[in-house]
């Protein structure tokens, strides 16, 4: 069984992600992507939505699709979510299959302030995707030759996008799914 992980603070998760989540199924040919909404993600600075309503915004975002599942192993260790932990975890429930980490562009060209980084590129193979005004070409040498890079249409959405046009009172049903905007709605997130 192939399976991808895609990991991220999913603040709020938004069709980019779910874009991202069906191309690397076809193209890798995974059986599953499992998103990890992380607790207290390390790297992430500035106003975070609380653990629980990412989650929750996360699992209606894929209802429905039964090539997507969400996972809790990063809210119910309560820690900081370092990825090797995840990963570690993931290759053992899934020995006999194989894993593949799925990130952005912009995640892996901040691999250096990863905890454990030599290790984490040892565990399984990454699935990079494009993303608009970043490139390819900056990823560094020493890792570009262990990674898959995957194209994605350009959907120039971001989660940082998402919140200031909520914050300025702007529509955002055409960038995430109506059940993530009627849970943002409905807590009055991001406002």
């Amino acid at each position: 069984m192939r399976i991808g992980l895609l990991g991220g603070t999913f603040n709020p998760v938004h069709y980019g992600h779910l874009v991202l989540a069906e191309e690397c199924l076809k193209k890798f040919c995974l059986k599953k992507i499992i998103f990890i909404p992380s607790a207290i993600p390390p790297h992430k600075k500035g106003k975070i939505a609380g653990a629980e309503h990412r989650y929750n915004m996360v699992e209606r975002a894929i209802r429905g699709n039964k090539n997507f599942v969400v996972s809790r192993i990063e809210l119910d260790r309560k820690e900081i979510s370092f990825t090797y932990k995840t990963i570690q975890y993931f290759k053992r429930k899934y020995a006999q299959g194989q894993v593949f980490f799925i990130l952005g562009i912009d995640s892996v060209l901040e691999i250096d302030k990863w905890k454990k980084k030599n290790k984490i590129l040892e565990f399984c193979p990454f699935i990079v995707a494009t993303r608009p005004g970043y490139q390819i070409q900056k990823i560094p040498s020493s890792i570009k030759k262990i990674i898959k890079i995957i194209k994605i249409p350009k959907i120039n959405i971001s989660s940082s996008f998402i919140r200031e046009e909520i914050k300025k009172g702007k529509s955002i049903k055409d960038l995430l799914p109506l059940s993530v905007e009627k849970y943002i709605n409905r807590y009055q997130l991001y406002q």
